[in-house]
């Protein structure tokens, strides 16, 4: 299954990601609504949470904190995490598809950073998903959510050979983008070391699909749910959109 091999090094390949500052970007959308404001302790969905990194930064803002994540391997990470940094397990980690998202009630807002949109890659299931966002987001609730534009997985990435190594671990992944379907495919190896002594590895597979949504796409399939577009900007310093842009974040509230 899609990152269950990665779920353990997930961390150290997405260190770049300023997780401190996409939760003061996301507090201060939710702090915009009056819906947060009436609020002692909102609960908010973190949606393809990975191994949490995001999730447990806005545990800093007092929110009570749902994480959903297609792979229980990656919530094993979460959990560990949230344990090893704050003593405690306040957060309530649930093993689901996002596009199949089932709650006990609805929720004040909802996330869906770092790409994790991009990785729906049927159009009938993205309208899915928005409508299962707006069935459990509160009338006012925010759902914030990025996406890489096909500028990202055309020109950036587009279809190459990658790698990364250091004495413990080597990783090597090859980007195959396809423009007719707008689907980019990555296969991942992992090699990491196990006996120094015998200089042995252990291999790991894995495969990571995404598509680039136009914006057309994305529209369609949020007018289809009770969510609207509030803002979309190309950067969490909430800069205006361009042609140029590589991602982009979406600011939606339930009408």
């Amino acid at each position: 299954m899609m990152y269950n091999s990665l779920a353990e090094f997930y961390n150290r390949f997405t260190q770049d990601i300023d997780y401190t500052q996409l939760a003061l970007f996301v507090h201060e959308q939710f702090s915009e609504s009056g819906l947060f404001k009436g609020a002692d302790s909102p609960c908010v969905v973190d949606l393809a949470c990975g191994t949490g990194s995001l999730t447990l930064e806005l545990l800093k803002y007092g929110y009570d904190l749902i994480g959903v994540d297609i792979s229980y391997e990656m919530l094993e990470e979460s959990r560990n995490t949230e344990y090893e940094v704050t003593g405690d397990s306040s957060i309530l980690w649930i093993c689901q598809d996002m596009t199949e998202i089932e709650l006990h009630g609805p929720v004040s807002g909802m996330v869906c950073i770092t790409d994790g949109v991009n990785h729906i890659t049927d159009k009938k299931k993205l309208d899915k998903f928005f409508k299962r966002v707006s069935k459990y987001l509160d009338n006012g609730g925010i759902f914030i959510f990025d996406i890489l534009t096909e500028r990202y997985f055309k020109e950036v990435v587009g279809s190459n050979v990658y790698c990364e190594s250091d004495d413990i671990e080597s990783c090597i992944w090859e980007s195959k983008y396809d423009e007719e379907s707008r689907i980019m495919e990555y296969d991942i190896t992992l090699y990491k070391l196990v006996d120094p002594e015998k200089g042995l590895y252990q291999r790991l597979d894995d495969v990571v699909v995404e598509r680039a949504w136009t914006e057309g796409e994305l529209h369609d399939s949020i007018n289809k749910s009770k969510l609207r577009i509030k803002n979309v900007y190309s950067s969490i310093k909430k800069t205006n959109i361009t042609s140029e842009d590589t991602r982009r974040y979406y600011i939606l509230e339930k009408a």
